[in-house]
């Protein structure tokens, strides 16, 4: 039986909550955003339900994609299709600010769970590698401006966002490509997230564990065994070292 040597997470449903609110509703606070912006440099928008649906139809394209056929797509990409739908001229390089605006209209319905960064931490006092994969549209600016304000950045050793790779999970490329970054075998590790599909069969084809985090939205697979379920992420330690026979995580000592 491998040791264990690292954990890798997922990020929306896992360790940060995007869906406070519905996601619909969350995408439509950020292309608010952009379309704010744009009014105040003097685009000729139109009205905004034509701008919204412009755009909404780019990104469902896009997660279609992502879905489907787990390949990549950028908010940079989506707003070029929704712009050119629109026929407005806007410059490529001009597309990192608007993504900056799109962050602005969502940042204030992200939380992270209260139990996340504790656990983070306790994974690295022990000496664990720690990694995160998201499939995910927005640019990783946008994601790590979150892990930053929450503390969470400087705890892991790689990051992989799908908008900056080739696949998207549950792609087995995915996996092996962060795996390899931190430079450990897939029975090495485990992998925790929200969704059966994307994370835990997405983990267990590459000789993975896969640990489902559960999530009120989230609706069951047939034909997928998760190798352990748990409702929070302070649950964690325990499953891994059930997981992983031989493995120890010491516990802070309790304050007296």
């Amino acid at each position: 039986m491998a040791m264990l040597r690292a954990v890798l997470f997922d990020l929306g449903g896992t360790l940060v909550e995007y869906e406070v609110i519905p996601w619909e509703e969350l995408e439509q606070q950020g292309w608010r955003g952009v379309y704010a912006a744009l009014l105040s440099r003097g685009y000729q928008v139109g009205a905004w339900e034509d701008f919204y649906m412009a755009m909404l139809h780019a990104s469902n394209r896009a997660w279609e994609r992502l879905v489907t056929k787990q390949q990549s797509s950028h908010l940079h990409g989506v707003m070029s299709e929704g712009f050119g739908t629109l026929r407005l001229d806007i410059p490529q390089t001009g597309l990192e600010q608007y993504s900056l605006h799109f962050y602005n209209g969502v940042v204030e319905h992200v939380q992270i769970y209260e139990d996340t960064l504790p656990v983070l931490t306790l994974l690295r006092q022990n000496g664990l590698k720690i990694g995160l994969i998201s499939n995910t549209l927005w640019p990783a600016s946008m994601h790590n401006r979150d892990l930053e304000r929450y503390g969470l950045i400087e705890l892991f050793d790689a990051i992989t966002y799908s908008s900056e790779v080739a696949h998207t999970k549950p792609h087995p490329e995915i996996f092996l490509y962060t795996l390899g970054r931190i430079g450990v075998q897939p029975e090495e590790a485990a992998f925790v997230g929200d969704r059966l599909i994307d994370d835990v069969s997405g983990a267990q084809g590459v000789g993975m564990k896969g640990i489902l985090k559960t999530h009120p939205r989230r609706l069951p697979v047939e034909g997928i065994v998760p190798d352990a379920v748990i409702d929070q992420l302070a649950e964690l330690p325990e499953v891994l070292e059930r997981l992983f026979p031989g493995t120890r995580l010491r516990r802070p000592e309790p304050v007296r």
